[in-house]
């Protein structure tokens, strides 16, 4: 009966928000990474309409060799493509890239490894959230770590200690990984905790879970904090 109260509850905090969910834009996944055709530029160089032609046929060869040895926006769109071809292998050459001192190279990779969604891919972003990657790509490594992270990642994840500048982000992040099945009673309990920040899109961010977790039998623990999160709006 509390679960089910809670739950209803939790809905409404939903609700509060317009038919066209906010949370969508303000946390948007990798989908939102917009990737302008090159085609429609008169001034696309020869070899970003080369790799263009490589993603069409999917000949990752020239993708590669665009990512690793290729300037700025070679190696940007260079990643993007190995991500929508989903090139098997491609973590690594991803992976390396996690900490390019060029920002958009490195946020590229970041995505990249986000839409591949393996296991590899989830252990390179939190292995280079836990090493400090360039400031400019931290919000989409979070991003990223929450479409592709298990209960192993997720554990770690929280143990971080340097979220504070990301924290929306990072429980956006928590909050798609628990949606997608993967949580634990910490993370629970980190996702409640943060129903009643001070911070009105962190609030958003942790009520992005519970108004979607597939059963909400599995937030039982944790539906007193829910209700006092409500009582207080």
């Amino acid at each position: 009966m509390a679960v089910a109260a809670a739950s209803t509850a939790v809905l409404a905090v939903g609700a509060c928000a317009p038919a066209e969910s906010p949370v969508v834009d303000r946390f948007p996944g990798p989908g939102a990474v917009p990737m302008d055709p090159v085609y429609a530029s008169p001034g696309a160089s020869t070899e970003l309409k080369a790799l263009v032609d490589a993603q069409n046929r999917r000949d990752a060869r020239p993708l590669f060799e665009g990512l690793r040895s290729g300037g700025e926006e070679v190696a940007a769109r260079s990643a993007f493509a190995l991500a929508s071809v989903q090139e098997r292998g491609a973590e690594p050459a991803l992976a390396a890239r996690l900490d390019d001192p060029r920002p958009p190279v490195a946020a590229a990779a970041a995505f990249a490894l986000g839409r591949m969604g393996s296991e590899r891919a989830a252990e390179a972003l939190l292995g280079a959230l836990s090493s400090s990657p360039g400031v400019e790509s931290i919000g989409q490594v979070i991003r990223s770590l929450g479409l592709t992270m298990g209960e192993s990642q997720l554990e770690r994840f929280l143990a971080l200690d340097r979220m504070e500048g990301e924290l929306a982000e990072a429980v956006m992040a928590v909050a798609r990984a628990g949606v997608g099945g993967q949580m634990n009673g910490e993370g629970l309990a980190w996702l409640a905790e943060h129903l009643s920040h001070p911070a009105e899109e962190v609030r958003v961010a942790a009520a992005y879970y519970f108004s979607r977790a597939p059963d909400a039998g599995e937030w039982r623990g944790v539906a007193e904090a829910v209700r006092t999160a409500l009582a207080a709006l």
